[in-house]
């Protein structure tokens, strides 16, 4: 069991190192994706918002706004990223910040984003 357990971690590790610059704390860090322009909840519970990465879809300009809201694009702005339709954008944060009420994340027009938080 150990051997598998260090396995996976290893396999973790790499995945966040070739995704982004997103470093495991000791708590276990999860990623929500979505593509075009769909809403949606990260967690819907109190956790610690690591950061994001935007892409765009290379017509439109793309943004994310992430929320500490477990259903809505309402409450305490956390983090807002915005690019231009052929860029990217991220953001991660060595002390992630924490979310009293949960991770929501508002989307316009992006190609693909991905948020890192845990729970």
């Amino acid at each position: 069991i150990a051997t598998t357990q260090a396995r996976r971690n290893r396999l973790q590790v790499t995945r966040w190192r070739s995704t982004g610059r997103c470093q495991l704390a000791k708590a276990q860090v999860r990623v929500a994706t979505t593509t075009g322009t769909t809403d949606f909840a990260a967690l819907a519970k109190a956790g610690w918002y690591y950061g994001a990465r935007i892409v765009g879809d290379a017509t439109n300009a793309a943004s994310l706004v992430v929320y500490d809201n477990a259903s809505a694009a309402s409450g305490t702005i956390i983090d807002a990223l915005r690019t231009i339709s052929t860029d990217s954008r991220g953001e991660q944060f060595r002390t992630p910040v924490e979310c009293k009420n949960g991770i929501y994340c508002d989307v316009t027009t992006v190609g693909y984003a991905v948020v890192w938080y845990a729970a």
